[in-house]
């Protein structure tokens, strides 16, 4: 055999099926376009659901692809020699045209005359039902001892969900054990030895055929059109046609290896722990290089989710083989250098990839610090916590009783396991839980916890959802510390938290809504609003939105939703606002406050009658407002425009992460990883204002989905399309912006009048937001700043040209004045500290400066405490009434915190001033409304301090 490297095994796989009169489609993202149900690309086939599905045609009813895929069922598996998140497929499909025989046919010539297996050593799996496939395999020459047959479990695909299109599978299994072919015969009878059955087979090579619809009620019926979906993964391929025995020793791994090899001081193959290490590195490292290049960006939910677990995985495994945190930056380069010929986009976001990881490096650097500390914390003086938890449930025999005990008992370093118990209790009322049988699980969850030699779902839960400390690492830190933790409790209260996060919605997605449409039995609306802003139409349904049941008439001026069966208002969509306007007749008169579209198909009008009544059936003209509209169109033909700009000027790794577009302004979010410079924000001004004075053509069309992915239209992933969809293009003799959209648009830039950013921002790490005005709102916001402008110049006594000149000086002499209020105060603070040394009392052996004094601001009482305890080795507290509230603060020296602990202190004395306190163990503060309880906390302070021992 041969030793091809992995581009020549792509290659030979894609000229193959050239051959064979497929087309070769290029790969798609990663972010699953045109498919919400989907987090992550997952299969060869994904990009063609639609095609299998009927709801589109293919460009080919033959292809054939190399598609990136991403398993992310498998990060936990990561490790071994053939388990990855991210993995390239190889595949071939009909649609309706081939079927089983050629599909068999081909894959065995492929794999023997072009990829150069071992026709001894091809061994076939069929589903046991499926006889015309075995006789295939026979037919082209597979001999029937190794010609295998399984149940749906092994051979068996789909359907995806609980109805749809499914079928058999055969699939192409490699014997790759001991030298002993001629055996085959006798090892074939042994029940232990086989595909699917004995490690000395590789799976290589899948072939579904799909041909028939699942129906509900579990009966299948043969689909009129059948298909083939295959699928080989490269990786695997390579492994066995380069001779290796891991996956991470092939062309695609081994320049990788190396390097950590290099850096580390560690070698390949000479510590089970240290190949983990390294192979979660090489595999991680290039599973989040492609992730970014298609635009995810580390969050905390989502696809963002994965990739920030990856590179912090990453991360954890580069520390054990002592490697720098950053190294992964390194690594992503390596990933570029070996993928970015076959993957260009590697190539052209090769910045952006590597400011992405060293901002979440920098991140998860400060988060493990943070974690660390609070996780080490939270582990000491186990014996005594459980000692009181289990006093207090000795005490209480309600559940509800005990937790309120649990709650003032102050649980925990300051306090924080009550606290954390406090907020369950409020989130499960917060959901709506039955209350007695929260308590009582929420106690048994307590008293089942092994305080001693367990860490509780609380404490894990802060970590994780309060300091991001990621679970994993928190399982890691345990098992080093001999202490469990209990994942399933863990994740309960993660559910919990969810539940509360999407309790609240308006009106999209409610089933309810759905089902009422739906028997209601009428028409979908034509929407009408791209050739006009008024129709005459039949009101379909009046729909009561406080019972969500339908009126036969409306008399009163509650707010409804109308469904029409032809409207012009826009539904909200695609970030465009819903319209207004005027729905009306001889006999009522009726307001649109907004537009919606909560059921495919079907536009609500969210609506107010004004006078007179309407009913089902009546005729109405319904009429847009026009000056809302055109805002909108302006702010929505800009967003484009923003969106083409920004790719432009700050490259193709900006990707839109969300919009707003109003009739007054827009808002655009999208993937960026530094601040904008003025001179960025002036290009992208610049830009967008010369193609609005060159006033070209928007032009519109209707297409199918797969033919405007061809032309090259930007589809926003998470977005849900139809087979047929409306590209908008924006081009003078190429193309500055082509895009997939609904919303409605100007008919020429020049409508646009001007174009300004208002203001640019960051809401997250990695994603930037701009907000802009167009037309008559731009011209506003100009008159505004020219406003501004003269105000300043009348108020500073200058021209307008002299403004920044004269507030650089004023600045400046700002600045001198405040060196010179600074430093009075520094000569009354050193005064207030001398005077207070002066009064050291000896407590307890302990040297104290116990008092009240007057401070306007807790900076300088800050400051006071700090100047005495540099001066002092014993413990400080300063009282103090500052903006009408009670604040004290204490001070411990390190020689005094193996006896005294100023967090310990300050809560000691907290409710006497009717307040709360906390901090560190050498200095702390407390807060509260009591002012004329000072002087009694101070001397509570001095009994505390007398009686420890």
């Amino acid at each position: 055999m041969d030793t091809l490297n992995s581009n020549e095994i792509r290659k030979l796989f894609l000229d193959f099926f050239e051959s064979k009169n497929h087309l070769v489609h290029p790969p798609s993202s990663l972010i699953p376009s045109n498919d919400p149900t989907l987090l992550l690309t997952n299969s060869g086939m994904a990009q063609f659901k639609s095609y299998f599905s009927g709801e589109s045609d293919p460009p080919n009813k033959r292809i054939a692809t190399s598609q990136k895929c991403f398993r992310t069922t498998d990060i936990d598996e990561v490790g071994d020699s053939t388990h990855l998140t991210l993995f390239e497929m190889l595949g071939n499909f009909s649609f309706g045209d081939y079927f089983k025989k050629e599909a068999c046919k081909w894959a065995l010539e492929l794999m023997t005359d072009y990829l150069g297996f071992n026709f001894n050593k091809i061994f076939i799996s069929v589903h046991n039902d499926d006889k015309d496939a075995a006789v295939i395999w026979e037919d082209i020459g597979i001999p029937k001892n190794r010609i295998y047959f399984f149940g749906d479990e092994d051979n068996w695909w789909g359907p995806a969900g609980d109805e749809g299109p499914c079928g058999p599978c055969s699939e192409l299994h490699y014997y790759i054990g001991p030298e002993n072919p001629k055996k085959f015969d006798e090892l074939s009878k042994l029940k232990t030895w086989g595909p699917n059955v004995s490690k000395d087979f590789v799976e290589l090579y899948n072939l579904v055929f799909t041909q028939y619809y699942h129906h509900l009620d579990g009966s299948r019926t043969e689909l009129p059109n059948k298909n083939i979906d295959t699928g080989m993964g490269l990786e695997r391929v390579a492994t066995i046609l380069q001779n290796k025995s891991s996956v991470y020793e092939t062309d695609l791994f081994y320049p990788l290896i190396k390097l950590i090899e290099k850096n580390a001081d560690v070698k390949w193959g000479e510590s089970r722990n240290h190949d983990k290490a390294i192979a979660v590195l090489a595999e991680h490292s290039r599973s989040s290089t492609f992730l970014i290049a298609d635009g995810v960006i580390p969050e905390n939910t989502g696809r963002g989710y994965i990739l920030r677990r990856l590179i912090r995985k990453a991360m954890r495994y580069g520390s054990i083989i002592n490697l720098p945190q950053d190294f992964l930056i390194n690594l992503s380069q390596e990933v570029i250098e070996i993928m970015g010929p076959s993957y260009q986009e590697l190539k052209e976001n090769k910045d952006f990839i590597k400011s992405v990881i060293k901002n979440e490096c920098e991140s998860f650097s400060k988060t493990l610090k943070a974690g660390s500390e609070t996780l080490e914390a939270f582990l000491k003086d186990r014996k005594k916590l459980q000692d009181k938890i289990n006093e207090i449930s000795k005490r209480n025999t309600d559940d509800k009783e005990f937790l309120a005990d649990m709650v003032i008992s102050s649980l925990g370093k300051q306090g924080i396991l009550s606290d954390l118990l406090k907020k369950e209790i409020e989130l499960d009322k917060s959901i709506g839980l039955d209350q007695q049988q929260s308590n009582f699980l929420m106690r048994k969850n307590i008293i089942s916890t092994n305080w001693k030699s367990e860490l509780s779902y609380l404490e894990a839960s802060y970590l994780h959802d309060t300091l991001g400390f990621p679970f994993e690492v928190t399982a890691e830190f345990c098992a080093q510390s001999k202490m469990k933790v209990d994942i399933e409790k863990f994740d309960n209260l993660m559910d919990k938290l969810q539940s509360l996060s999407k309790s609240s919605s308006d009106f999209g997605g409610d089933k309810s809504l759905n089902k009422l449409v739906s028997e209601l039995n009428i028409e979908k609306t034509n929407f009408s609003g791209h050739e006009s802003t008024s129709s005459d139409g039949l009101i379909l349904a009046i729909i009561d939105i406080e019972t969500m049941r339908p009126l036969k008439s409306l008399s009163t001026t509650k707010e409804v939703d109308i469904i029409l069966n032809i409207s012009p208002f826009y539904p909200e969509g695609g970030g465009q606002v819903g319209d207004q306007g005027l729905i009306k007749n001889s006999n009522a008169e009726i307001i649109v406050l907004d537009t919606q579209s909560p059921v495919e198909g079907f536009i609500f009008h969210r609506s107010k009658l004004l006078n007179g009544s309407i009913s089902i059936t009546d005729q109405v003209k319904s009429t847009v407002n026009i000056d809302l509209r055109n805002g909108s169109k302006r702010n929505h033909t800009g967003t484009h425009m923003l969106h083409a700009a920004l790719r432009e000027i700050l490259g193709t790794h900006v990707h839109q992460q969300g919009s707003l577009v109003s009739p007054t302004r827009l808002r655009f979010d999208f993937t960026h990883m530094k601040k904008l410079s003025d001179d960025e924000i002036d290009s992208i001004e610049n830009l967008i204002n010369s193609k609005i004075r060159s006033n070209i053509e928007v032009k519109k069309h209707e297409t199918t989905y797969s033919e405007a992915i061809k032309q090259g239209a930007i589809a926003f992933f998470g977005d849900k399309y139809s087979k047929d969809v409306r590209t908008v293009e924006i081009s003078n003799g190429r193309k500055f912006s082509f895009e997939l959209c609904g919303g409605t648009h100007c008919e020429k830039t020049g409508e646009i009048g001007s174009f300004y950013i208002v203001s640019e921002s960051s809401i997250s790490s990695g994603v930037r937001r701009i907000e802009a005005v167009t037309g008559t709102n731009a011209d506003q916001f100009a008159k505004q700043q020219f406003k501004i402008i003269k105000q300043l110049a009348l108020d500073l006594g200058v021209g307008k040209d002299e403004i920044s000149n004269k507030v650089t000086q004023m600045n400046e002499q700002i600045k001198s004045l405040n060196k010179k209020i600074t430093s009075g105060e520094d000569t009354l603070i050193s005064q207030i500290t001398t005077k207070l040394l002066k009064k050291v009392e000896i407590i307890n052996n302990v040297n104290c400066v116990l008092s009240q004094v007057s401070s306007k601001n807790l900076q300088e009482l800050r400051k006071i405490i700090d100047l005495i305890r540099s001066q002092l080795d014993g413990i400080v507290a300063l009282a103090s009434q500052i903006d009408g509230k009670a604040v004290i603060l204490v001070s411990v020296s390190n020689s005094l915190l193996d006896k005294y602990q100023a967090s310990d202190i300050v809560k000691s004395i907290s409710k006497t001033i009717n307040g709360g306190g906390g901090g560190k163990k050498d200095l702390a503060q407390a807060g509260g409304t009591e002012t004329a309880k000072l002087g009694q906390a101070l001397k509570e302070i001095r009994i505390f301090i007398r009686n420890e021992s």
